[in-house]
């Protein structure tokens, strides 16, 4: 694969050639675009200097991206967290159209984006305690926005023009970490209406201290559901991946917990007997069915789940000794059965390598 001093790859779509764009943070208000790759090894690093962090990723209609994260970190006068909300519009070459920030009085970010049609997009993240829903039209302009929920980590999809958050909300009036909360999906049409508020994991927590440390950062949709995935964990235990079926109009189909996702932590003494998640990475396959890759120290952990049911199938694809660390950063389904995991190594920053793999028990792997 290409070099680039990124230390690791993120968001990742298709160009309209079908080739492949990754987002790659290099540090230092530096970002990277990663066009054309493939699993050759081929492809071409843009430098784009944007200022924002924590980016995320959205491909829009023609060539067009749109990034997405936060600014302006700052402390407030009385010692409160402030920063601003950024996005910014550019195409698969690297060049802005523009760059925008919302907000500047309040701990406004975005922590999700997801394109709509006529060249809009949908941005959700925090807006000091609660969560923040904008749509942003093709100039940057808010069209309208909606403050809900609890202000913790959320995520955006939108499927057929319908806009999809999940988020954590609180049962009571205690600050999310320090009390229970419910697993929640908000449905709005296009125009911001609300279709819906449907929970669907409740009490997330029973009382003791959560915190949601990965949680909802990849979506998959179909075209008749869609699948939530939550991590949280609650004092020095791990929950296990919640894989969630929902239907479009809120209903769950089925829930699914894969224990696989709970790593223990072997750095004594501070992180003695303290679990850990591994960091999963989730598609739709061709036949339907979310995989979702797991990685640990001695293996990447595939599972596959029926659309239908909900069972589970799983392979391993065990790691290079040479190459031990990291995650996987993006899945793809290139032909048939055989599947691309696109990673990097977790012990230095340096290019990031492929593995390929069979849905199944068949695996291979190459870096």
């Amino acid at each position: 694969m290409a070099r680039c001093r990124a230390c690791g790859l993120g968001d990742m779509v298709r160009s309209p050639t079908g080739s492949l764009v990754f987002l790659a943070d290099e540090g230092d208000h530096r970002a990277a675009l990663l066009v054309e790759a493939n699993e050759a090894g081929a492809g071409r690093w843009i430098p784009v200097p944007l200022t924002g962090t924590e980016l995320h990723l959205a491909a829009g209609e023609g060539d067009r991206l749109w990034v997405g994260g936060t600014v302006n970190q700052r402390r407030g006068a009385l010692g409160d967290r402030l920063s601003e909300a950024y996005l910014v519009k550019l195409n698969t070459r690297g060049q802005v159209a523009w760059e925008r920030t919302f907000g500047g009085n309040s701990e406004r970010t975005i922590q999700g984006v997801s394109s709509l049609p006529s060249d809009d997009v949908a941005v959700v993240g925090q807006d000091d305690d609660k969560s923040w829903l904008a749509r942003i039209s093709a100039d940057g302009q808010i069209v309208w926005e909606h403050r809900f929920g609890s202000g913790a980590l959320t995520s955006v999809t939108t499927v057929g023009g319908h806009i999809f958050v999940a988020g954590f909300d609180r049962v009571d009036d205690h600050a999310v970490g320090h009390s229970q909360v419910n697993l929640v999906l908000w449905r709005f049409d296009g125009r911001g209406q609300p279709l819906g508020r449907d929970v669907i994991h409740e009490n997330v927590g029973n009382g003791a201290r959560v915190w949601p440390l990965w949680f909802v950062r990849q979506w998959a949709s179909s075209d008749d559901a869609v699948y939530v995935f939550a991590l949280w964990s609650e004092q020095l235990a791990a929950n296990p991946l919640d894989a969630v079926k929902v239907t479009m109009q809120g209903q769950v189909v089925w829930r699914r917990q894969l224990p696989q996702s709970v790593l223990q932590a072997r750095t004594p003494p501070v992180d003695r007997g303290r679990e850990a998640h591994c960091i999963p990475k989730i598609t739709i396959l061709a036949n339907g069915n979310p995989l979702i890759a797991c990685s640990t120290d001695k293996a990447i952990v595939l599972s596959e789940l029926d659309a239908a049911t909900g069972d589970v199938s799983q392979a391993s694809l065990e790691r290079n000794r040479a190459r031990t660390g990291g995650s996987v950063a993006q899945i793809l389904q290139k032909s048939g059965e055989i599947l691309w995991l696109f990673g990097q190594g977790g012990t230095r920053c340096g290019s990031p390598g492929t593995s390929r793999a069979s849905v199944g028990t068949d695996v291979r792997q190459r870096t």
